[in-house]
């Protein structure tokens, strides 16, 4: 089955909720008859109009007239007859309904088709009612003051016209006052026409414009719209329209305001303001405008930004609440001054949010109000924190070079010192070694002499290099295993020795250990060297009393202290920080009483730190001193009455003596070094001054069981030496020596194929300990 729509809009064939509150609370009700199944649907209000309740209203029996006024009610089923049997399109009707208080109310009713069955007939109609009584008077009034309302029409300024209502669309213009002709530059002989191509054919406010939709669904229309009219001009045009009938004819009364000024006005403003506001806020510099109470008007961004604060909370400030406590009586005198003067500019300090302060230079200019309005203060800042801190860092930085070039003089003199007194001893007890007649005693003695000074030079040069390596991060760290027992004997027999060196016997030395008989995984060689500086300067600074030397435990389990306390000089504790500097020491005079040359304890320092610990000294002067290193322990446990790290030497076989060795190196010295204490051993030593000549004599000779290679040598490195040995000679073991000492030079030799890595200078002891380890089973 098919049924046709004509077009009503779907609020009306099945008005929602909202819809029926909307149109109920404006006096307009809606209705609908379903002639095949003779139903009558109407909108709550309406039946509420017409007297009936929910339960007493009949739908398919309708009887609505109980309360309409009864010439109304014939007349209105006559011409819904003549609806329904299609010799009208359009239903309309006023009728009066008698109210509550017994008071005849105007109602027009208006209805249509709005459903045709298969046969083309009406199936459904419907409308819709409005409550007009009070239209209906307010149009007996305007009939009566007809005269009055069409001379205030001619006269007016507003633009009006009233305008035909052809199927929802707009026909001809059939009147217009003269401000509505001069508006659009017309005359007289428009009325009649239909209106201009370029207003019907506007998306706006054209025949298929949202206002002529407004002005059919809704009877009431209006927008702003900019339109181009035939004398070219542009205008901006409020208009207004409102659908009435009038004799049967369907009109639109339209009322046309002409905006252009005051959208030019505005446009001109709101370009101007645009343009303003984006220069004020996209300022770097804070920009704020006050009253001269400091009540914020206007400001930027960054006024509030560059204390940390929102704006909201730094309108919530006291301004001068937040400036710094010792430039409030300047900052308050500078504003004072600016009544006087009318601008200044002036630096002050200012709280940030998180606590720290900002240095700000402000340029003030005082704007006085006219006609009574009160005066205001425009506030431009800048943050000149970094500027200032740059100018105190260059000027400390500039101290710091002149202090650091004058310590560095200081350091290059105590260096050269510390280097040749030492070299001295060596150099002229070697000499006096020459002489044939010297006694066994006296050569005895000044081997010893060069012996100890050879130690003292090697121990300077190993704290240069380890202050270097420190430095430049290539100090390694290696961690094994310590029995805190033997380390507290091998620092008290130290400790001894110092005292012999010096000539320090009269000093007592106490050791003291509360930690037990622990073992601790730590670098046994750099905690030795810690513990040995310190013991080195107490011993050195302490002419009467002791030195104690002793290992605690710290605030938890998982440390200890190692300490050294001295009943010596002392030291101020304002030179606290300044002992832990490099290349400084207390006395950096030429008359200084005390030898070194200030790395011992910066050294200590960069090690206790590497180690997961730290150093820290207490004193007084003339009282002593206590150096305490605090250290992690690591994992810690009960040790036996077995030494660790020792092993059964018994069940070893021992091949270190009556070796083939060849050593290749270009130094006759280092050759001659080797071949002695190899010789002294019980090996066969051979010799060769050059890579090339160690490959000419594996050549010639018995091939050797071990080959010590020096690496930088001329023509052949001993790298590409090694090379060349181990292809051809596989069973020889080859040990790289040199002066190489860094972090990853062992390992980078072992990774070239080296078995075994022997840096100088070096000891009898560690060559014996080469030989052990590869050649033992």
């Amino acid at each position: 089955m098919t049924t046709n729509y004509i077009n009503v809009p779907e609020e009306l064939r099945s008005p929602s909720k909202e819809f029926l509150s909307a149109s109920e609370s404006l006096g307009l009700y809606w209705w609908h008859w379903n002639n095949r199944e003779r139903i009558l649907s109407i909108s709550p209000g309406l039946m509420k109009v017409l007297g009936y309740s929910p339960e007493e209203f009949d739908p398919s029996q309708p009887t609505i007239y109980k309360k309409i006024h009864p010439d109304d009610a014939k007349e209105n089923q006559n011409r819904i007859q003549s609806l329904l049997y299609g010799e009208i399109n359009l239903y309309e009707i006023e009728y009066r309904v008698k109210g509550e208080d017994g008071v005849w109310q105007w109602y027009y009713n208006r209805g249509t088709v709005m459903q045709y069955d298969e046969d083309g007939k009406p199936l459904i109609i419907g409308g819709i009612s409005i409550d007009i009584s009070g239209q209906f008077k307010r149009l007996l009034s305007m009939v009566e003051e007809k005269e009055k309302f069409e001379f205030i029409v001619r006269n007016t300024n507003e633009a009006i016209a009233v305008i035909e209502l052809l199927e929802g669309k707009a026909g001809k213009v059939l009147d217009a006052n003269k401000a509505a002709l001069d508006l659009f530059s017309k005359g007289p002989e428009v009325l009649g026409k239909p209106l201009p191509n370029e207003i019907l054919q506007d998306k706006v406010i054209g025949k298929d414009g949202v206002l002529m939709r407004d002005v059919f669904e809704k009877g009431f229309g209006r927008v702003e719209q900019k339109i181009e009219i035939d004398n070219g001009e542009t205008l901006w045009l409020e208009i207004t329209l409102h659908a009435f009938t009038l004799t049967g004819e369907n009109l639109m009364i339209a009322i046309i305001k002409d905006m252009t000024p005051e959208r030019m006005t505005e446009a001109a403003l709101r370009e101007s303001e645009k343009l303003y506001r984006t220069l004020f806020e996209a300022a770097i510099d804070p920009i704020g405008l006050f009253t001269v109470e400091r009540e914020v008007i206007l400001m930027n961004s960054a006024l509030h930004e560059v204390i940390g604060y929102t704006q909201e909370e730094y309108k919530a400030l006291d301004l001068i609440g937040i400036v710094h406590p010792e430039d409030e009586k300047w900052v308050a005198a500078m504003e004072a001054k600016l009544h006087s003067e009318g601008a200044i500019a002036f630096d002050f300090r200012v709280r940030h949010k998180e606590g720290h302060y900002l240095h700000m230079s402000s340029k003030n200019v005082l704007i006085q109000g006219e006609q009574g309005e009160k005066d205001l203060i425009l506030t431009i800042i800048r943050d000149v924190t970094e500027r200032i801190q740059a100018m105190r860092d260059l000027e400390q930085a500039k101290e710091q070079a002149e202090e650091s070039d004058l310590l560095k003089s200081a350091f290059l003199a105590n260096m050269s010192h510390e280097i040749r007194t030492p070299m001295n001893s060596i150099v002229g007890f070697s000499n006096l070694l020459v002489n044939p007649d010297l006694e066994v005693e006296e050569r005895e003695l000044y081997v010893e002499r060069i012996i100890r000074n050879s130690e003292l030079l090697l121990a300077l040069i190993t704290d240069i290099t380890d202050l270097a390596k420190i430095e430049s991060g290539q100090l390694p760290i290696i961690y094994g295993k310590l029995k805190l027992s033997s380390l507290m004997n091998d620092m008290k027999q130290y400790a001894l020795d110092e005292l012999v060196r010096l000539d320090k016997t009269h000093l007592e030395i106490i050791t003291t250990e509360e930690t037990g008989d622990y073992e601790i995984d730590t670098d046994v060689i750099r905690i030795a060297q810690i513990v040995k500086n310190l013991i080195n300067n107490a011993v050195k600074f302490t002419e009467e009393g002791s030195v104690k030397i002793g290992i605690k435990k710290g605030g938890d389990d998982q440390k200890i202290i190692l300490f050294v306390q001295d009943t010596g000089i002392g030291i101020s504790s304002k030179n606290f920080d300044l002992i832990f500097n490099q290349f400084r020491q207390l006395d950096g005079s030429n008359t200084r009483k005390f030898g070194g040359t200030g790395l011992g304890l910066a050294i200590s320092k960069n090690l206790a730190h590497m180690m997961g610990g730290r150093i820290s000294v207490e004193s007084e002067e003339g009282k002593g001193t206590l150096f305490q290193v605090e250290l992690p322990i690591g994992s810690s446990r009960k040790i036996s009455s077995v030494s660790i790290g020792k092993g059964k030497t018994g069940d070893m076989q021992d091949k270190s003596a009556d070796l083939s060795i060849m050593v290749v190196d270009d130094e006759p010295d280092t050759l001659e070094l080797f071949q002695e204490i190899l010789t002294t051993m019980g090996n066969r030593v051979v010799t060769a001054i050059s890579g090339y000549d160690a490959l000419k004599l594996l050549e010639q000779l018995p091939l050797p069981d071990l080959i010590f290679m020096d690496i930088q040598m001329p023509v052949m490195s001993g790298t590409d030496t090694l090379r060349i040995v181990k292809e051809r000679y596989e069973g020889i073991k080859v040990v790289a020596h040199s002066a190489h000492a860094l972090v990853g030079d062992r390992e980078r030799f072992l990774d070239s194929g080296f078995d075994d890595y022997l840096p100088k200078p070096f000891t009898e002891q560690q060559l014996t300990t080469i030989l052990s380890t590869l050649f033992q089973c």
